[in-house]
C-alpha cells in the first residue's frame, strides 16, 4: 500500500478493482466516501459482480473474471495514445528514459528474447540496460537501424569508461549497480541462472524517442490493447471501456498535474495465479500518469487483516523475516556475504541521484539481529548472524 487509508480522502479519481471495500473494509471505506463528498472525486468500479461498492460508484463496468490485465493494458494504451501522461514525471522519476540492451525482443510471437525451448526457461542476458550515459534520441533512431550498430554515443561511452559507479551512487559503498539477489534457488543452488547485474551508469534519452528506451518499448508492447481487444477479452463493451478510460485519464487532460488518482485493490487481484502481473500493470499505469509518490495517488492494497498483513509483518512467510528482510541461503556464510547479496546498489545515469531506500539493508539487519539476541549481538560475533536459519529452496 503506497499511501494508506486516510490519504484516500485526498484523491480526485478512484479505480477500484479486485475488491469490495464497502462490505469487506467498511471502516476504511469512509475515506473514499469522504473524497467523493469533499473533493467531488470520481469512483470507477470494475468487478464481475455488482457489489455494494459498485452501488455508490460513478461508473460500474462488469468484467469477465480474470481479465484484469487486458483492461489495465487498455488504459495504458489509451493514456499514451491520447497524450494523457505525466511526461516530466516520467523523465525525472522513472526509468522511462533508460535504454535497454541491443538484442532485447518484445514477445511479438508470444516469447521474449532468450527463451530456451528445451529447458523452458529464459536466458535474461538481454534483459538489461545499456551502459553509457546521455544518448541523443534522433541519432539513436538512425543508428539503431544499422546492422551491428550501437545507439550509445561515443561521448557517452567515454564518459562511462573506467567508471565503476554513479557520481553519488552510494554515499557509503562502491558503485556497480545491481538489484538485490532474488530468492532461494538462484545459481549455485540448482536453480535458474540469475538475472544479470544492472550497470551502474545507465544510458538514457531524455527525449524518450530512442527506439530501445523503456518508454518506446512500453508503448510498442501496449499498442495491442486496443478498445476492440479489451472488449473481446474482458467482455466490457467498447463504448463503456472508452468512457471509463476517458474518465480515469481525465486528470491528465491538457497536461494538468494538479489532480491525483488512486488504484484500490484487494485479494480479488492477489489471489489470481497472475496476481503479481496484474499489480505490476497497475503500477505501470500509475507511473505513466504520475500518480505515485503523491497525496491522493498510489497503488493501494486493502490487505486482509491478521492472516495476510500480520503474517508478512511478523515473518510468517517462509522467505522473509519481519521488515521484509530476506532469509539467508546456505552460501551466505557470514553477515558480510549475506549483506553483499541482498543490499541493492544504484543503477542509474551518473548525473542522477538515487534515494535507494534498501541501501539501508545493513542497518535494518543489524537492528533486527539486536532485537533477537539483545546484548549478546555484537560486531565481534557478527551480531549472532550464525544462529539464523537458512533455506535452500522455495517452500510455498
Amino acid at each position: 500500500m503506497t499511501n494508506g487509508w486516510i490519504d484516500i480522502k485526498n484523491t480526485d479519481m478512484m479505480l477500484i478493482m479486485g475488491g469490495n471495500p464497502a462490505e469487506n473494509h467498511p471502516c476504511g471505506f469512509k475515506w473514499p466516501v469522504e473524497a467523493k463528498k469533499t473533493r467531488n472525486a470520481k469512483m470507477i468500479v470494475v468487478d464481475p459482480r455488482f457489489t455494494r461498492t459498485a452501488a455508490v460508484a460513478d461508473l460500474f463496468l462488469q468484467i469477465r473474471a480474470g481479465a484484469d490485465i487486458a483492461f489495465l493494458g487498455g488504459l495504458i494504451n489509451y493514456a499514451i495514445q491520447n497524450n494523457r501522461i505525466a511526461k516530466d514525471y516520467l523523465i525525472n522519476y522513472t526509468n522511462a528514459a533508460f535504454v535497454v540492451k541491443e538484442g532485447f525482443k518484445l514477445p511479438e510471437d508470444g516469447l521474449f528474447s532468450g527463451f530456451d525451448p528445451v529447458g523452458t526457461t529464459y536466458d535474461k542476458a538481454t534483459w538489461n540496460y545499456e551502459e553509457g550515459g546521455n544518448v541523443d534520441g534522433s541519432v539513436a533512431s538512425t543508428t539503431a537501424s544499422k546492422p551491428g550498430s550501437t545507439a550509445v554515443s561515443q561521448t557517452a561511452q567515454q564518459s562511462s569508461a573506467g567508471n565503476s559507479g554513479g557520481k553519488d551512487s552510494e554515499k557509503n559503498g562502491e558503485g556497480g549497480g545491481h538489484q538485490a539477489a532474488g530468492g532461494p534457488g538462484a545459481s549455485g543452488q540448482g536453480g535458474p541462472k540469475p538475472t544479470p547485474m544492472l550497470p551502474p551508469n545507465v544510458a538514457y534519452d531524455l527525449s524518450l524517442q530512442h527506439p530501445r528506451s523503456v518508454y518506446q518499448l512500453l508503448k510498442q508492447q501496449y499498442s495491442r490493447y486496443t478498445p476492440e481487444m479489451v472488449e473481446r477479452i474482458t467482455g466490457i463493451p467498447k463504448d463503456q471501456f472508452l468512457k471509463a478510460a476517458d474518465l480515469f485519464t481525465s486528470i491528465r487532460k491538457n497536461g494538468d498535474m494538479k489532480k491525483a488518482g488512486t488504484i484500490i485493490y484487494a485479494v480479488g487481484w492477489t489471489q489470481h495465479t497472475n496476481g503479481t502481473q496484474i499489480i505490476r500493470t497497475a503500477a505501470i499505469l500509475q507511473l505513466i500518469l504520475g500518480n505515485v509518490g503523491r497525496a491522493g495517488g498510489g497503488v493501494n492494497a486493502l490487505r486482509g487483516h491478521s492472516n495476510i498483513q500480520g503474517a508478512t509483518d511478523m515473518g510468517g512467510v517462509f522467505d522473509i523475516f519481519p521488515g521484509y528482510l530476506k532469509i539467508p541461503q546456505p552460501n551466505d556464510t557470514d553477515l558480510a556475504t549475506f549483506l553483499k547479496r541482498t543490499t541493492p546498489t544504484s543503477s542509474k545515469p551518473n548525473e542522477w541521484d538515487s534515494y535507494n531506500y534498501w541501501s539501508n539493508t545493513p542497518k535494518f539487519m543489524v537492528s533486527f539481529l539486536k532485537s533477537l539476541f539483545g546484548d549478546t549481538a555484537k560486531k565481534e560475533n557478527d551480531f549472532n548472524y550464525h544462529h539464523l536459519p537458512k533455506i535452500d529452496r522455495k517452500f510455498s
